[in-house]
Order: C-alpha cells, then structure tokens, then sequence
C-alpha cells in the first residue's frame, strides 16, 4: 500500500470572521458609498461591483490557491443573494458571465484545475469546490432573466447532473431545482422526465427521500 504524506497547512482563513473593530451601524445603509448612482450625485464614492465581477470570473476559471478559490465560494452565495448591492446596469453583463461560467465548470469538472494534488487540505477534492459552486450557482437562479433561453436549460441540466453526485450536493440541487420549478417554470416542464429518472436512482435513499418528496409535491 502506498502511502501519500500530506504536508500540514497553515490555514489562512476561518469562520465566523474576527474583525477589530466595532460594527454597530452594520445593519444600516451606506449614505456615503454606493454601488449604483441612480441620481447622478457627484457625492458618495461608487463601488465598481462589475469589476469585482470580472475578477471572480477570472479567479474562478484561473485559481491556483485553494484558500482563495474557497474563500471565495463560502462568502459568494452571502454576497450574490443581496439583489440590491447589484442592481446596476453595468452588473448585468458579467452576471450573466458568471453564470455561464458556473455552467460550464461545474459538469466539465474544471473548477480548481488549476490547483495543485498537494495543494487541497487533508483529503479534499475537486469535488468540494464544485459541491460550493452548486450553492452559488442556486443563488443565481434568481437572476435568470439575465440570460438567454439556452444557459437557462444549462442551469437546470448542471442541478440535473449534480443529483448523481455525493449527499451534500445532492441536497443543493434539489432544493436549486424546485426553486427553478418556480423560476423557469417552462424549462423545468421540458425537462421533467430526465429529472425524474435521476431521482428515482436515489429516492431510496432516506436522507434523501424527504427532500425529493419536497420536490415532487412543487
């Protein structure tokens, strides 16, 4: 028998987060920095959110740092399910990215390729990044209206795919498809036989059988 010796890592990262600071206005809104100048006030500083869009897409497709490629897909869905924050038109174009990217990387297998075996901590995979991209990429079904006909079917056959896979994701892509049932209603219709053919090879399963019943009744 082989035997892989796995360096110990430092990780750079935990959660929850520790800051030194105090956060008591963190529930109010900024008055001074905004993401979107809907007046066209010369006051305030303006967060480019769309640039901060790009650089996602590109650690996602280009990331050689697994603290950083995981960093980035724990605090993602957090990030993607405050609508407001990217509510500009400049926002919509590389939303749009992101999800076809998602859709791209995920069934390809691609996520993290990038980084190196003796890169990912103790016996993680490549598959821990892609069971974190399922969440973020549920996160973006709301955000369905940005694309086109054909990356919506591509969201629905990448949640489709993910119900082969291990137990956690299992349960993200059920749950993503019912809320696509409910957002892409039509697409989830023409695509319902295949969808109930993978849940049929799982359904014995009992920690799965509640969430595809949940599924079933929508």
């Amino acid at each position: 028998m082989t035997v892989v010796a796995i360096k110990p890592r430092e990780q750079l990262w935990i959660i929850p987060d520790s800051v030194p600071f105090a956060l008591e206005n963190a529930g109010k809104s900024s008055q001074l920095v905004i993401t979107y100048n809907t007046l066209g006030l010369e006051e305030g500083v303006e967060l480019p959110a769309s640039d901060y869009l790009e650089v996602v897409i590109e650690l996602l497709k280009t990331e050689r740092d697994w603290e950083v490629l995981s960093y980035l897909l724990v605090h993602l869905p957090t990030q993607l399910a405050n609508k407001h924050f990217w509510c500009g038109p400049k926002t919509k174009a590389p939303l749009a990215t992101l999800i076809a990217e998602l859709c791209r990387c995920i069934p390809d297998g691609t996520l993290g390729k990038y980084i190196s075996q003796e890169s990912w901590p103790g016996s993680s995979k490549a598959r821990e990044a892609q069971t974190l991209a399922y969440h973020a990429l549920s996160v973006l079904i709301s955000y369905h209206t940005l694309v086109p006909p054909e990356i919506k079917q591509k969201m629905v056959d990448t949640f489709q795919g993910g119900l082969g896979g291990r137990g956690d994701s299992v349960v993200v892509c059920t749950h993503a498809l019912t809320l696509c049932a409910f957002e892409m209603e039509s697409i989830i219709v023409k695509l319902l036989p295949r969808i109930l053919e993978k849940l049929t090879q799982i359904v014995s399963n009992p920690s799965m059988a509640v969430h595809i019943l949940t599924f079933l009744s929508m």
